[in-house]
């Protein structure tokens, strides 16, 4: 038998080949579950409370408009330019935290962990 056709057979290969598939998959996730945690600690060590304005009034009035009275709108506030809007997933992703009982400090937790686990999907796409 040839070398090559010894390092084939059933038994001897697949065996160590076997293990390490089944390593690999758990380590890229324990890892990209560690890089996301981190970066969630890191992206809210950085970023303190973010100061109410005229457009988080609006947007939160808008996302209440949307839970409580029943109106939500297809398209976002408008923009500078007059005839554009912003997008509604904003707004949408608003409302969601406010019909699971959030309010402001719930959303900025979501939008952080939103970050942090895109953060840990391009840790897993790029390794």
């Amino acid at each position: 038998m040839c070398p090559r056709d010894k390092a084939a057979t059933p038994g001897s290969l697949s065996d160590r080949g076997l293990t390490r598939l089944i390593r690999m998959p758990s380590l890229k996730i324990v890892s990209a579950v560690c890089v996301t945690l981190v970066a969630w600690a890191w992206l809210d060590h950085i970023n303190p409370a973010f100061p109410i304005t005229d457009d988080g009034v609006r947007d939160q009035l808008l996302a209440r408009d949307c839970v409580e009275l029943g109106r939500c709108r297809l398209i976002g506030a408008s923009a500078s330019v007059t005839g554009f809007h912003h997008g509604a997933a904003w707004i949408d992703l608003l409302a969601a935290v406010r019909l699971l009982g959030g309010g402001t400090v719930a959303a900025r937790r979501s939008v952080l962990w939103l970050l942090a686990l895109s953060v840990g999907t391009l840790f897993v796409t790029v390794w």
